[in-house]
C-alpha cells in the first residue's frame, strides 16, 4: 500500500493499494514492478511518498536494524498481516495507522506510518 501526499500538511493524499502479489513477488524487481502500476494511476503533484510493505517475521538486531534503516527511506514493514485505517483529524490532516498482525491474529503491535 502506498500513501502519495500532495501537500506538506498531509491534508491531501491518495492511497494506493495494489493486491496481490506482482509475478516478481517480494524481490527488488517485484517493488519496480510495483511502482511501474502505481505509477499508472495519475494523481496530484506528490510531495511525499510513504509504503507499508509485508516484510516477513525479521527478529533480531538484524531484523530490527533492517525494519528501521527501511523506515528512514519511507516503507514501513508489518510481519504477516495488517489493518490499516486513516484518520481525519479535527485540523483536516490525515494520519494513517497500522496493526501488526501475527500469526495466529496475535496483535504484535500498532504504529503509525510517517
Amino acid at each position: 500500500m502506498t500513501f502519495k501526499y500532495h501537500d506538506d500538511q498531509s491534508k491531501s493524499v491518495t492511497v494506493i493499494h495494489v493486491a496481490g502479489d506482482v509475478s516478481k513477488g517480494g524481490t527488488i524487481e517485484g517493488s519496480a514492478q510495483r511502482d511501474d502500476l502505481e505509477n499508472q494511476v495519475n494523481t496530484p503533484e506528490v510531495t511525499r511518498v510513504r509504503r507499508l510493505s509485508i516484510g516477513g517475521p525479521k527478529t533480531g538486531k538484524k531484523g530490527t536494524k533492517f525494519k528501521k534503516k527501511q523506515m528512514k527511506a519511507g516503507t514501513s514493514y508489518y510481519d504477516t498481516c495488517a489493518r490499516v485505517f486513516g484518520v481525519r483529524g479535527d485540523n483536516d490532516q490525515w494520519t494513517f495507522y497500522t496493526q501488526d498482525i501475527g500469526r495466529r491474529d496475535l496483535l504484535l503491535g500498532l504504529f503509525e506510518i510517517k
